[in-house]
């Protein structure tokens, strides 16, 4: 084991066996080794402990390697600490600006180096030694471990010479005895051994279970031994007497099929994590989704107890409120009763205040009917000027009590509508209410009717203090894009949106017309509504 040094490597990656072989062979090497198998875990103790260098995967749990890259770098603390890219996935060259450009859709990292897996831990060494201590001389070799086992000397040791020349680090054996205490000390990349020597089968099954799969290459001598060869399990074989080029050849091939084979590994791995974390995620959307169901299930019995609770509320409302203004209306009529001017417009106001008050009744009724599509319409050829005055005449007393002169612009010659005369009055009548509620004592309010191209438009114009804008934009969305059940909880919670215009909306839709207002801050506002002029009513099929 190498000295220990004061150095410290702080490893970033989700693979356990990956995490597991670096750690020991880093802590061989003498370096403290902090380990880290998810993203954020692995920022937390970067920030923390500084270390010399860390080791990074792209493929990590939270936080992945690219994001990790870009955070560490915009830290302070640890914008200075070099980063080795240690992953599977193909990275392109680097750039002029030292950066790795890994897609068209990803973004920049900037690395110190990079090394592809599966791990060559010869190479990995060399390459940590060289970032953490640039001027450190490396003593061993690069190259993957060739273990050569045969008993002929000279082929030995010419075969390995010719090996080591082409970049491969090279060990040698004798015997089955010695090649496998080299093969327990060193876990060669690649085992070359000649098959004649006695417990030769011995050293692939010894190899296979004590570190992760070699390669493995047998020397025969005998023609008729190739085709038995073929048989074992084994990457390639090579006759006797071995040339020194076709071993090069042979042992090429039979290593980079060992990198295939540690690839793909590496990759179903990380499959296998990946395709684990996907199962954990859409359990818990599961989970969620349930919880979901019960809650809108909870939502939901409380949204009919609500509509049940205000339907019982409103019914009950309308019995005591129709006796007084039964009463009040008999009082009125009442010839021996003598009022004074005072009293009368008390009356009035009172009568106005009643009235008012039914026709909210009336729309909370009609807006729980629009809701569910069941407010039974009677369509009829109806004069839309007919239609102003008689809701302008309905709301004088209310006009009076709150001193708001009221006036008709109304166009002549108007073709008919074909609409209910009930809904559409009421829709002007609580356009009206609604103008009076905004409109100052001695302002005035103008009811107007119009014909534009095939439509009659009606309009409710105050002159009070408009519509703030923040509000104007609220009222308009509403307008746009209101459903039954979105306008009848908008006209309980949205201040200066109230039940009336809840329903003239609802109702203007189910008449197949449209409805819309226009304002300017402290100059009034114009509520409009338009229907298609028609002969005839049309039937939907």
């Amino acid at each position: 084991m190498a000295a220990q040094t004061s150095k410290c490597i702080l490893l970033m990656d989700e693979d356990a066996e990956t995490l597991e072989k670096l750690q020991g062979v880093l802590r061989r090497e003498g370096f403290r080794v902090l380990v880290a198998a998810d993203g954020d875990a692995g920022l937390r103790l970067a920030r923390r402990e500084e270390p010399d260098l860390i080791i990074l995967d792209l493929l990590l749990a939270g936080v992945d390697g690219i994001q990790v890259c870009l955070q560490l770098r915009e830290d302070e603390t640890t914008c200075r600490i070099p980063i080795l890219l240690h992953t599977a996935l193909a990275i392109p060259d680097r750039g002029p600006d030292g950066q790795f450009a890994l897609a068209s859709d990803q973004p920049v990292i900037s690395v110190d180096a990079y090394m592809p897996k599966p791990t060559d831990l010869r190479r990995m060494i060399e390459i940590v030694w060289a970032v953490v201590e640039p001027d450190r001389p490396f003593p061993g070799q690069a190259g993957e471990v060739v273990l050569i086992i045969d008993n002929n000397s000279e082929q030995r040791s010419r075969v390995g010479q010719a090996l080591s020349h082409y970049g491969y680090h090279v060990v040698t054996a004798r015997d089955v005895n010695t090649g496998l205490r080299v093969t327990q000390a060193t876990q060669p990349d690649l085992i070359l051994i000649n098959d004649e020597l006695p417990g030769s089968r011995t050293i692939p099954t010894h190899a296979r279970h004590t570190y992760r799969e070699p390669a493995i290459i047998t020397m025969v001598s005998q023609e008729e031994e190739m085709s038995t060869a073929l048989l074992e399990d084994v990457d390639d074989y090579l006759p006797q007497p071995v040339k020194s080029w076709q071993a090069i050849l042979s042992v090429k091939s039979a290593l980079e099929k060992l990198r295939a084979r540690r690839l793909n590994r590496e990759l179903t791995n990380q499959l296998r994590q990946t395709n684990l974390r996907l199962l954990e995620t859409r359990q818990a959307l599961q989970g969620q989704n349930k919880e979901l169901h019960v809650t809108n299930e909870r939502l939901r019995a409380l949204h009919i107890a609500k509509q049940t609770l205000a339907s019982m509320i409103v019914h009950d409302l309308r019995t005591p409120l129709t006796a007084v203004m039964g009463a009040l209306a008999l009082l009125e009529m009442e010839p021996s009763l003598e009022l004074s001017e005072r009293q009368k417009g008390t009356m009035d106001g009172a009568l106005a205040a009643g009235q008012q008050m039914v026709r909210l009744i009336d729309a909370l009724l009609d807006l729980q009917q629009l809701e569910e599509g069941q407010l039974p319409l009677s369509l009829e050829p109806v004069d839309p000027n007919g239609v102003v005055e008689a809701s302008l005449e309905q709301l004088t007393p209310m006009l009076k009590v709150q001193e708001i002169r009221g006036r008709a612009d109304l166009q002549d010659n108007l073709p008919t509508l074909w609409v209910d005369w009930v809904v559409i009055q009421r829709v002007i009548e609580n356009l009206l209410d609604n103008a009076i509620k905004f409109t100052p004592p001695g302002g005035e309010i103008t009811l107007g009717s119009r014909l534009e191209d095939d439509h009659v438009v009606l309009s409710v114009q105050d002159n009070g203090s408009g519509i703030p804008e923040d509000q104007k934009q609220i009222m308009t969305d509403e307008f746009g894009r209101m459903s039954f059940e979105d306008a009848y909880e908008t006209a309980l919670v949205q201040p200066g949106f109230g039940l009336g215009l809840a329903f003239c909306k609802l109702a203007t839709d189910a008449m197949k017309g449209r409805i819309w207002v226009n304002s300017e801050l402290g100059r009034g506002s114009t509520f409009s509504v338009a229907f298609p002029s028609r002969t005839e009513p049309v039937h939907e099929e």
